[in-house]
């Protein structure tokens, strides 16, 4: 019998934003003018472009709120 290697899968989502790769995690969605982030059923809120500075910032800030809603989900 052999031994088998044990490997590492990632599944990603990507933006392509000016040319450049960028990583979009679960819960967070694009829509026309910035980023959605809806952790739970009922609750979205809406990260705009044009108030964070371009699509990497807004989504970059997407990513923070997304993270920071699913501690606060584990944590209760």
């Amino acid at each position: 019998m052999t031994m088998q290697a044990r490997h590492t899968i990632r599944i990603l989502r990507m933006a392509e934003i000016d040319g450049q790769y960028f990583e979009v995690p679960a819960f967070v969605h694009r829509s026309v003018c910035g980023w959605q982030v809806r952790v739970t059923r009922s609750e979205t809120q809406h990260i705009a472009d044009s108030q964070w500075g371009g699509p990497l910032q807004s989504l970059k800030a997407a990513t923070k709120l997304a993270s920071s809603q699913r501690s606060a989900l584990a944590a209760a």
